[in-house]
């Protein structure tokens, strides 16, 4: 169910680089949404390589810093902005994000609750 609510996501997320990136005429709606699904192939690659290593020691604290080192680095080298507002368009976009998916996962919860049989 949660890959399902990332998938549905990330639109969303694309909207949101859309805004932060509203000045640049260059990029469409379309190519956001394409760096949102080669963000998100990379999230799901992490949890792939992350995931043997679970056993051993919490690795969300190494998925979130991959995560937003990441998001940093793509959106420089795509965005061509300065470092200070590819950080600051990075701070912001990740807990935009964040929200998102809080909501999407207390929805999901929701509904395994109430799918739950008896």
């Amino acid at each position: 169910m949660i890959p399902n609510m990332l998938i549905f996501l990330m639109p969303f997320f694309a909207l949101l680089l859309k805004i932060l990136n509203w000045r640049w005429k260059d990029f469409y709606y379309i190519d956001h949404f394409i760096f949102s699904l080669h963000y998100h192939a990379f999230g799901f690659f992490l949890l792939i390589l992350l995931s043997p290593l679970q056993q051993f020691f919490n690795v969300g604290l190494i998925f979130v810093l991959a995560a937003i080192v990441y998001l940093f680095l793509a959106q420089r080298r795509v965005f061509r902005r300065s470092r200070l507002r590819t950080a600051g368009k990075t701070f912001f976009l990740f807990i935009f994000y964040s929200l998102l998916l809080t909501m999407g996962l207390a929805v999901v919860i929701i509904i395994e609750i109430i799918s739950m049989p008896g």
